[in-house]
């Protein structure tokens, strides 16, 4: 009798066991979704460059999405910093516009249909929600100190300027590059018509063509991101403008032919007596115009500004002249290009 007492008591325990796993099992199951990791990944360490050498619209993706997804909705926590176009909601990928210098999260949320085994332990379907985040920096692309070819150095003009990086030279000469703090000179290309060799800074430049390339690849020592920036190698001849009487629509104007015959207008300056200094398309005296030439590495002389255009070797050809002048408006043409 004992030993069955026993036996029986035994039992009783395991079923207890039983049910007590069996009820936390069931707590555990309850409302538990397939899991899902979506990760988002962007190019250059997630780096967006601004100017005229950075690309500042950048793709961004979604890794390791779940099945069944039913929506996907991007965001941006700072905006006017790096901002997202709602024509990417629900799509696996959006696109990322630097705007200004600073730091952005992006957000996407994505809201898909998971299994579940509900309380009853019967298999179910239920909506789940979750978001993968990615940090999106937004910097000038100004890793270049300055850059010579011999005596001449190269121009970099701000933004929206209307004008390219560019070194107008001559000569042979020796490449000299320095770089802002914080940035490392990664490598460097010149491009001389069909020739491309690798350079290095202290290598001798002697183009054989009127215009040419040179790549400088540069990096960000804090982001590891790099940009590539092209700075055209330009020979010149000289042109001399005289600042006459203005009139209500005198302009200076300038006109690019190529072999074909077709051309392309250059320059295009207007006088106003009201221009504003970062307005690029109007002067208002003889230093506003002088300013506003410094992609041709303009100087002046009282009324005499001296400038570099690309020369007329070889086809394309450039004029330059004075569109509606006033007395004492002239322009003067000195080829010295070799």
């Amino acid at each position: 009798m004992k030993q069955e007492t026993r036996t029986n008591r035994g039992l009783l325990v395991l079923l207890v066991m039983i049910l007590a796993i069996g009820l936390t099992m069931g707590l555990n199951t309850k409302n538990t979704y397939a899991s899902s990791n979506p990760s988002l990944t962007m190019g250059n360490q997630g780096v967006i460059f601004l100017g005229e050498f950075g690309d500042s619209i950048q793709t961004i993706k979604l890794r390791n999405l779940p099945e069944d997804v039913t929506s996907i909705t991007w965001k941006s926590d700072k905006p006017k910093t790096a901002s997202i176009d709602k024509m990417y909601k629900n799509k696996a990928s959006a696109s990322v516009e630097g705007l200004k210098p600073g730091i952005a999260k992006i957000t996407a949320t994505i809201t898909y249909w998971a299994d579940v085994t509900n309380e009853d332990g019967e298999e179910d379907v239920a909506e789940k929600t979750c978001t993968a985040t990615k940090t999106v920096i937004v910097k000038e692309a100004n890793g270049i100190k300055s850059l010579k070819i011999g005596k001449a150095s190269a121009k970099f003009p701000k933004e929206n300027s209307g004008w390219v990086s560019h070194i107008f030279n001559n000569e042979k000469g020796k490449l000299k590059v320095s770089m802002n703090k914080g940035w490392k000179l990664s490598s460097m290309t010149f491009k001389d018509g069909k020739t491309k060799k690798t350079v290095k800074n202290g290598s001798m430049i002697n183009s054989k063509k009127t215009i040419s390339e040179l790549y400088v690849t540069v990096k960000d020592s804090s982001t590891k991101a790099s940009y590539k920036a092209k700075i055209l190698v330009e020979k010149y001849d000289i042109w001399k403008i005289t600042y006459g009487k203005m009139k209500k629509n005198t302009y200076l104007d300038s006109w690019m032919e190529f072999a074909n015959h077709t051309g392309d207008r250059d320059l295009l300056i207007k006088y106003n007596k009201k221009a504003k200094a970062s307005d690029p398309s109007k002067f208002k005296n003889v230093q506003d115009l002088t300013n506003k030439l410094g992609g041709y590495d303009a100087k002046r002389k009282g009324n005499v500004i001296t400038l570099k255009v690309y020369c007329n070797k070889s086809y394309p050809k450039t004029y330059v002249y004075w569109n509606n002048p006033g007395k004492g408006c002239k322009v003067e043409y000195i080829k010295k290009v070799k």
